[in-house]
C-alpha cells in the first residue's frame, strides 16, 4: 500500500555470462527492496546501485522497477472502480419494469 518494492524476481535473462549476469543475483536485487519511486542511481532516498560494466543491464532493472511503481500509482487513481463508492452500474434495460400494455 505504500508503494515500496518488496522484492524483485527475474523470470528470464539473456545476458552474456559474466558481469551482465550480476544484475540477476540476489545481492544486487535486494538493493531495491524498500525503495519507492522514482528509483535513481543518484545519491538520495531512492538510490539503487548500478553495476560498473553492466550499465545497460542495471538501467533495465531500474527502468522496470520504475514502470511498476508508476503502474501502482495508476491503479490507485482507478480505485474508484472497486472501492464501493461508485453509483449502481445496473443498465437501464435491467431496471425497466416489464408489463402488459
Amino acid at each position: 500500500p505504500d508503494h515500496r518494492i518488496a522484492g524483485i524476481r527475474i523470470l528470464t535473462i539473456a545476458e552474456t555470462p559474466g558481469i551482465g549476469m550480476a544484475v540477476a543475483e540476489a545481492d544486487y536485487l535486494s538493493g531495491y527492496e524498500g525503495l519507492s519511486g522514482p528509483v535513481t542511481f543518484e545519491d538520495g532516498a531512492n538510490h539503487a546501485d548500478a553495476i560498473s560494466g553492466a550499465t545497460y543491464s542495471s538501467r533495465a532493472i531500474r527502468n522496470g522497477v520504475n514502470l511498476v511503481l508508476d503502474y501502482m500509482t495508476i491503479l490507485d487513481d482507478m480505485s474508484y472502480l472497486t472501492d464501493g463508492s461508485t453509483q449502481d452500474q445496473t443498465s437501464p434495460a435491467e431496471t425497466e419494469e416489464v408489463g402488459n400494455e
